[in-house]
């Protein structure tokens, strides 16, 4: 459901506007972040921490101001998480 209700995730596979890098070289907190892109210009921005370390206070550079919706967690408890986020 979520892959195909969010156009940004799919509409630009094979385009480079489709994808742009967030966070590349976080090597110390292991994390990545990325945003993918789509051309009705509601962008999704992945953040991922490869550690069991909650990062509190972490900032990523998004390229939009405002208020921006969490759409999956999967540190949160419904998925076996801690429930941080």
């Amino acid at each position: 459901y979520l892959y195909r209700s969010r156009p940004a995730l799919h509409a630009r596979d094979c385009e480079p506007e489709g994808f742009s890098w967030l966070i590349v070289d976080d090597r110390d907190n292991s994390v990545f972040a990325w945003l993918r892109s789509a051309p009705d210009g509601n962008p999704v921005a992945v953040i991922s921490n490869f550690t069991p370390v909650p990062r509190e206070n972490y900032r990523v550079p998004l390229p939009k101001a405002g208020k921006w919706r969490e759409i999956i967690n999967t540190d949160a408890a419904d998925y076996g998480g801690s429930g941080m986020g």
